[in-house]
């Protein structure tokens, strides 16, 4: 199989992909293996950080109230911490570990606060470009995440929202809204069977919404790093031949500083005439001046965008003004399923560290004892 670039990397539990497409790799980055644990620390003394985001502005908490008590009966302090969009050293001054949504926590602040006991970055979702991983495994935190609670939320969201602008539904709902009611003919809706969706990264997310658009009668084709790989149904390709073809393109992978930017230019001239492009990874991906330019020039008829560039996206970003994009502030997968089930898999991880266990989904090396 054609691979997406030259150099493939890999970690077990995540299908392989390349450099542009940003999967991590199985050891950590300076190349040695994650073998080594220190000894567990007491329950009822491991105080656990908590982001401002684990609540909403009411002050409840975004999972369920039930499964929010498993953390102190785990034998765990909550600490809520203040609203930050990076956190310092004074924030995690004192804790042995932290659970963090959105927040971005530097490299300066990993290693000031490791000299002060703290161990554990738990991360709430699949991402973890927000956390200096090299910082992280210098001063020995670990870093882990919850891969399988977005899987399907985010993989349901890609459907909704290719489905929303194939039928069509900004441009009929403001038909509506604008008393045009008579030119409802002037517009027609496009069904998904038949159609091609090209999806760059089949990880998790990508292999379930592979699923989920077979299940409507749908071509699927895909672009893994190495080539290797698949999914049944799914036609793999390189890169470019998923770009080419696809009717409609969805970006399924991480961001890392390598895959930064990967759809520009080039990439969006080469879809097809009347292509949509759907985002719900990482707005990094995407250089946004080209999308604008395929979105007004051409060649595409429509985008969905669940995350951007810079965030919160700035109100003079050109993209708000488009009326053929749909927009979503990088909230479209938050349901309730998925905070419950990263909420348990966080708190799953964060004892494994505190007891000096292996975590499900680590990133980086252990805490070294």
């Amino acid at each position: 199989m054609a691979s997406c670039s030259p150099r493939p990397v890999s970690r077990p539990e995540t299908p392989m992909t390349d450099d542009r497409m940003g999967l991590p790799q199985d050891t950590d980055h300076a190349g040695q293996s994650r073998n080594t644990y220190r000894v567990g620390l007491s329950p009822n003394t491991y105080r656990v950080g908590l982001s401002h985001d684990i609540f909403r502005p009411d002050g409840a908490p975004v999972m369920s109230p039930a499964n929010y008590d498993k953390l102190a009966e785990a034998g765990c302090i909550p600490v809520p911490l203040p609203e930050t969009r990076a956190f310092s050293p004074a924030d995690l001054a004192g804790l042995d570990a932290v659970i963090v949504r959105t927040a971005q926590v530097p490299g300066d602040t990993l290693e000031a606060a490791a000299k002060d006991g703290f161990r554990h970055v738990a991360r709430f979702g699949a991402g973890y470009d927000k956390v200096d991983i090299g910082a992280a495994n210098r001063a020995g935190v670990a870093v882990t995440t919850t891969p399988d609670a977005v899987t399907r939320p985010i993989a349901v969201a890609n459907i909704t929202l290719m489905l929303t602008l194939l039928a069509q539904v900004s441009r009929f709902d403001a038909m509506v809204r604008a008393g045009r009611w008579a030119e409802r003919g002037s517009v027609t809706a496009l069904t998904p069977t038949g159609r091609t969706l090209g999806i760059v990264g089949l990880g998790r997310i990508g292999k379930e919404t592979a699923r989920l658009a077979l299940g409507l009668g749908m071509r699927v084709v895909a672009c893994t790093g190495s080539g290797t790989g698949g999914a049944e149904g799914v036609e793999m390709m390189g890169l470019d031949a998923v770009i080419a073809r696809s009717d409609v393109l969805c970006l399924a992978c991480p961001l890392t500083e390598t895959n930064r930017g990967m759809m520009g230019a080039a990439q969006f001239a080469a879809m097809k005439p009347g292509a949509y492009f759907v985002n719900t990874a990482r707005g990094g991906l995407v250089d946004e001046t080209a999308l604008h330019a395929a979105l007004t020039e051409g060649p595409l008829a429509g985008a969905a965008l669940d995350v951007f560039e810079t965030e919160p996206v700035a109100a003079d970003n050109p993209l708000l003004g488009l009326d053929n994009v749909l927009l979503s502030p990088h909230a479209v997968g938050t349901s309730d399923e998925m905070f419950n089930v990263c909420w348990l898999g966080c708190i799953d991880a964060v004892t494994a560290i505190r007891d000096g266990r292996p975590p499900a989904s680590l990133i980086t090396d252990p805490p070294a004892g």
